[in-house]
């Protein structure tokens, strides 16, 4: 006759065996999954350290992470399963990687890891992984290289927009600054605003780290669509500001010593600058639009757990 005891025993020996189980397949399925969409890893690393304009891609998977473990509550209690809800997503992912190829349409093959992710999340961890990780999923579409066309349509607006801007912020300092097509002519010296200053990786960065920050600190709607709204308008204007630096240099010290002094290390500063006019802005419309003492205060759940 089995004892109590020895029944607990049991089950816990079979929980741990499931849970071996469980992770086993769980390796085994993203090994296979990362073996596939090995070709799209390289391409988009490839892509990330050859081309400025996307060296953010590396920080997208760290993001991604930092949204993972801020909703990491969704997943408490929830024991280890297994679920075909992620199956549509595989197919679909399995679809966009093919077509890819077969059309030579690189961006597609790319977008392919986000239904990717959604699906290895829904088979993985059924309802409640997929509640817990699909924003993070989602997320990952900011680290595939825009289409060509898309690419083009926004760097010519963004770099003519940069250069007036820029221009006539110089003059507005006093200096002697005429735009020349892409190029800031100065008294002692010019500006050119190449593509890769056009603003285009500001802008996509910027939106990157605005999602996160909407996704960590759960803003109310009026505060989440006035960000989203107000992000391209800061991006340009973080890069308009470190354009007009670069110029002042320029025209003191000459062309060499703004690219190498100021050009570069401005691009990594201007980045603080901007989340910081990002967090003053939430700070504004919060005092501005009070919400009720029942919701969650502007910022008040800056990496915090939601609420059970």
């Amino acid at each position: 006759m089995r004892r109590v005891g020895d029944r607990g025993s049991s089950e816990s020996v079979d929980m741990r065996g499931s849970r071996v189980w469980f992770a086993v397949g769980a390796a085994i399925l993203a090994a296979v999954a990362a073996w596939g969409f090995a070709p799209v890893f390289r391409a988009l690393t490839a892509k990330w350290s050859s081309d400025p304009q996307y060296s953010h891609g590396y920080l997208v998977p760290a993001l991604a992470g930092v949204i993972l473990y801020v909703r990491r509550d969704r997943l408490r209690g929830a024991a280890p399963t297994c679920s075909p809800v992620g199956l549509p997503f595989i197919v679909a992912g399995a679809a966009l990687y093919i077509a890819g190829g077969h059309l030579q349409f690189d961006w597609l093959s790319g977008i392919a890891l986000v239904p990717l992710a959604l699906g290895l999340l829904g088979i993985l961890g059924g309802g409640p992984g997929f509640a817990w990780g699909w924003p993070a999923a989602l997320f990952l579409a900011y680290m595939v290289p825009l289409p060509y066309q898309i690419e083009t349509g926004l760097s010519l607006p963004l770099r003519s927009l940069a250069t007036q801007g820029s221009t006539w912020l110089l003059q507005l300092l006093g200096l002697a600054a005429v735009p020349e097509g892409n190029v800031i002519l100065l008294e002692h010296g010019r500006v050119s605003v190449a593509e890769a200053c056009s603003g285009l990786s500001m802008f996509l960065t910027f939106f990157a780290l605005a999602t996160v920050v909407l996704i960590v600190a759960r803003p109310p709607v009026l505060e989440s669509v006035a960000v989203m709204v107000s992000v391209p308008a800061i991006a340009v204007a973080s890069n308009v500001v470190r354009i007009t630096a670069t110029g002042l240099v320029a025209n003191a010290w000459g062309p060499e010593v703004a690219h190498d002094w100021v050009h570069d290390q401005a691009g990594w500063f201007m980045m603080p600058v901007a989340l910081a006019l990002l967090f003053l802005e939430l700070w504004m419309i919060g005092r501005a639009c009070p919400v009720d003492t029942a919701e969650p205060k502007p910022l008040a759940g800056l990496l915090l757990p939601a609420p059970a």
